[in-house]
């Protein structure tokens, strides 16, 4: 397993770069909003560490050592303090209420329990805190969506073999955080 996960975290910004052009709004519209003590779970390699304000206190859960080594070489690059801690989204270690934002962008679909992730979303945030994410959806028609069906199986085989957590078949529905 350790293999996969140094190819996964070693290859994940050469198979994701060409994308962060039309991921970067929103990146801005995630990270960007975000305010205080702000928790991103599952942050890979640090792509939103450029859109987070600077007067943000980030704190990153994330799983695999290889991609937390390389977001924390990012995070010096760009002169932004982070704490790094090796955790899964599914069970996190804080108390009840302690941040003012939380983003995950991207990653909703590889977590392993999402429905316990998203309760620990809901009990690790502030009442009056915001939660911030993205998913990645297929489109509407056109060529984007040939596009997707096209390279689908190539990048179904390439999470799969590489990515250490279990995937399921999941498809698409509106979910929401109910307030307290």
């Amino acid at each position: 397993m350790g293999l996969r996960k140094w190819l996964f975290a070693a290859s994940y910004d050469r198979l994701t770069g060409p994308a962060e052009k039309w991921l970067a709004p929103y990146r801005q519209r995630t990270a960007g909003q975000t305010r205080g003590h702000t928790l991103e779970i599952a942050a890979g390699t640090g792509a939103n560490l450029p859109f987070y304000p600077e007067e943000v206190s980030i704190t990153i859960v994330e799983p695999n050592p290889h991609m937390a080594r390389r977001l924390e070489h990012k995070a010096r690059a760009l002169g932004r303090e982070v704490t790094v801690l090796p955790h899964a989204g599914e069970s996190l270690p804080f108390p009840d209420a302690t941040f003012d934002s939380v983003v995950t962008t991207l990653v909703l679909c590889s977590v392993q329990d999402l429905k316990a992730s998203l309760r620990v979303v809901r009990r690790v945030i502030k009442p009056v805190g915001g939660f911030f994410f993205y998913k990645h959806v297929a489109a509407q028609g056109g060529w984007t969506l040939r596009f997707q069906n096209w390279i689908g199986p190539f990048w179904k085989f390439f999470w799969r073999w590489l990515s250490p957590a279990p995937r399921y078949r999941v498809g698409h529905s509106r979910s929401q955080i109910q307030p307290r």
